[in-house]
């Protein structure tokens, strides 16, 4: 058996959505009482959104012409309200949509 006065052996770290903090703060308090430190990613600006799909593009597109029209762009951001993760997500299955239908630009 372990002495009380010795620190535990494990510490884990939980990354996840919004979902995680819900639960965490309503659903787990045995295991919020161990939380010691949170972090939670905020969506992006308005005017950082897309800059922030370009650049992502510009690591893995070949050069060319432009991918995304500004119409397309635009709908993207509009329907992930700036979450890096939803941009990322949503982007890759769009690219995939076009890809599979030899559309460029999207």
């Amino acid at each position: 058996m372990v002495p009380p006065t010795i620190e535990p052996l494990v510490q884990l770290v939980l990354v996840g959505r919004p979902a995680v903090q819900y639960l965490l703060a309503h659903g787990r308090a045995d295991l919020a009482q161990w939380s010691l430190l949170h972090a939670v990613i905020q969506p992006l600006p308005p005017a950082e959104r897309g800059p922030y799909i370009r650049q992502r593009l510009a690591r893995v597109a070949l050069p060319g012409g432009p991918i995304f029209t500004p119409e397309a762009l635009t709908t993207l951001v509009r329907h992930t309200n700036g979450v890096p993760r939803d941009m990322n997500y949503l982007c890759a299955n769009v690219l995939q949509a076009g890809f599979q239908a030899q559309q460029q630009p999207i």
